[in-house]
Order: structure tokens, then sequence, then C-alpha cells
């Protein structure tokens, strides 16, 4: 066969070979057409028959037309092959190019992913970088292409399949390559954007958390101060005043476990500086601080809790008391003026005192209502 793989220097250099071999025999055997046609011509001349002359001169015209053919062929198929050599030796040269490119860009960027713990604008600097030289090297694997289509049209009757198929592979890699590159540039930059909003929402937060500090704080002392209790109107602006700091508390949850959660991210994004220790710091600070208010919130709360439960038994004890009372003032409208035996004096002394008690009683419970 003389089809050739494109691409393959060396089987078209043996092709080239055999076809310069071809060549040189028909070159040897050329004076043995000579000698063939001299002799035709001279059967020829000395027949007198038409149809032996017509005979020869058609098998005559055929072997000239074959042998002419056969040359032209073979000068046409070397001139192809010397121009597949040379387009084949470019095309080469380019696929070693374009792998030894892509090789290096894939080694730059493996080293940019092993680099996670630098700051995350000195990525996003670095991987833009990559991402600048690979639209640049776009021109060059444009060009490979437009060469291997070349070869692929002007060579279609040899063998381009391995150009086809290496063509596919490289151009199949290098899209990859700027696919992963600028993914993790989206991907950065996307980080970056959630990082700069979790430092806000944690400047908002810690801002927060000082002036509800101070809040309770002043409750704290308040409530250590001036016991109330809970029907005044003190006790229930001191109540009102602890539900609303912990509606704050409440509210703020879910920015807490943001931040918190978050705080791997937030700090890797700063890599291994100072600036990250000082966030790491912040932020557990702001854990500790966090804590310490939802525990202040809380005994605030129980002790309001508990000191509503003693007066309100205390209220509870006051009514029954009341309710005693007047019925013993019942009792002591009912009886009769002041006289009698002794167990009859005993009894009205006795209703005497309890009328006492009863303006006494009377006035602490209105202290309460």
């Amino acid at each position: 066969s003389n089809i050739v793989t494109v691409g393959n220097i060396e089987e078209i250099n043996r092709m080239i070979a055999r076809m310069k071999i071809t060549e040189g025999d028909l070159e040897h055997r050329h004076p043995q057409l000579d000698s063939v046609f001299t002799l035709a011509q001279n059967l020829k001349n000395k027949t007198s028959s038409s149809d032996l002359r017509t005979a020869i001169t058609e098998k005559l015209e055929k072997v000239k037309n074959q042998w002419d053919g056969t040359q032209h062929g073979v000068e046409v198929r070397q001139h192809q092959l010397k121009c597949m050599l040379t387009d084949s030796m470019k095309w080469n040269d380019q696929k070693q190019e374009m792998e030894k490119l892509i090789g290096q860009y894939e080694i730059h960027l493996h080293a940019l992913l092993q680099s996670s713990k630098e700051k995350l604008t000195k990525q996003i600097s670095e991987n833009k970088i990559l991402m600048q030289d690979l639209d640049k090297g776009d021109a060059r694997i444009i060009s490979f292409n437009e060469l291997s289509s070349k070869l692929l049209q002007d060579y279609s009757g040899d063998d381009t399949r391995n150009v086809k198929e290496i063509m596919n592979h490289l151009n199949t890699s290098w899209i990859n390559l700027k696919h992963r590159t600028c993914n993790r540039q989206n991907c950065l930059e996307a980080d970056l954007k959630t990082v700069h909003a979790l430092l806000r929402d944690l400047e908002k937060f810690l801002k927060w958390i000082q002036e509800a500090e101070a809040t309770a704080n002043v409750l704290a002392d308040a409530l250590q101060r001036e016991p109330t209790t809970p029907g005044s109107d003190p006790g229930r602006e001191l109540k009102k005043q602890i539900e609303d700091i912990q509606a704050e508390i409440d509210a703020h949850n879910d920015i807490f476990k943001s931040i918190d959660g978050n705080r791997q991210k937030m700090v890797k994004a700063l890599g291994n500086s100072e600036e990250a220790a000082l966030l790491q710091h912040r932020i557990d600070d702001m854990n500790q601080r966090w804590n310490d208010l939802k525990a202040k919130s809380a005994n605030i709360r129980a002790h309001l809790e508990a000191s509503a439960e003693k007066w309100s038994k205390l209220l509870m004890s006051l009514e029954e008391l009341i309710k005693w009372l007047n019925l013993k003032d019942d009792e002591l409208k009912k009886q009769m003026p002041v006289g009698g035996d002794v167990p009859t004096l005993q009894q009205q002394h006795d209703h005497c005192k309890v009328s006492c008690l009863i303006r006494h009683y009377y006035f602490i419970v209105s202290m309460f209502q």
C-alpha cells in the first residue's frame, strides 16, 4: 500500500525512498521501452496487413499511456510526499510546543491550587495572570488547528486519523485547562465577596453587642440597687426592657451563627498574616462576649421570674387573709354591746384585736394593688 500516516515523519520518509526506487526503475527500464517501440515500428512497417498495423499501433499507444501515467503518478506522489513531509514536520513542531505549553500551564495551575494558605487577594491576582497568559496562548492553539485542518484536507487520501485524534486531544486539554482556571477565578472572587460581607457583619455585630452589654449592665445594676415589685411601674418597665434585649439577642442569633460558622473562611482569606491572627482573636472575643451577654440576660430573667413567683405567692396569701378578715369584720359587726359574762367579754376583746389587724392588713394589701 502507498498510503502513509500523515504526521509520521519516519513513515513518510520510507515512502519517499520507495518512490525514488520506483522512479529509478522506470528510468532504468526506459531503454527497454524504446527497444520495444523500435521493434514494433519495424514490424508495423514490414507487414502488409492493415489490421495488424492497427493492432500494433493500439498496443503501443496503450503501453505508452500506461508508462506515462505511471511516471506521472510517481512524480506527483513524490511532490505530494515532499509537501506532506514539510507540513508534517511543522505540525509535529507545533504539536510538541502545544504539549509543552499545556504541560507548563497545568503545573502552574497545580502550584496555584497548592497555595491556598496565601491571602485570597494574592491568589486572585496570580490566578488572573494565568488566565491572561492562557488567553495569549489562544493564538498558538488556533495556528495549530489551522495547520491540522490543512493536513486533514490536503492529504485526505492518506491516513489522517492520528492528526485528528491529537488535534481533538490538545483542544480538549486546552479548553479544560481554561475552564478550570476560569472556574477557580470565579470561586475565589465569590469567596472574597462573601468574606467582605462577613467582615462587615462582624463590625456591625461587635458594635451592637457593645450597646447590648451596656444595656444589660444597666438593667442588672437597677435590679440589684432598686428591687421592684412586678406590678409596679418600675417593675413593668424593667420587665419590658429585658424582654426587648432578649428579643434583640434572638434576632442576632442567625448573624452570630453565620459569622462564627464562617470563621475559618474569613481567617483563611487573610493567609498566614498578623491580620489573620488578629481576626481570630476578635472572633474568639465576640464568642465570649456573646455567651456572657446571653448568660447575663438569662440571669436577669431568672431573677425577675423568681421575684414574680415570690410576689405572686404573697399576693395569694394576702387575698386569702383579706377574705378571712372580711369574714371576721362581718362577725364583729354582729356583736352585742360590751357586757355580759367573762366568755362573752373575751370574745368581744378578740374581735377588737381582729378589727385592728384588719386596718393594718388593708394598708399592706393596698401597697401591692
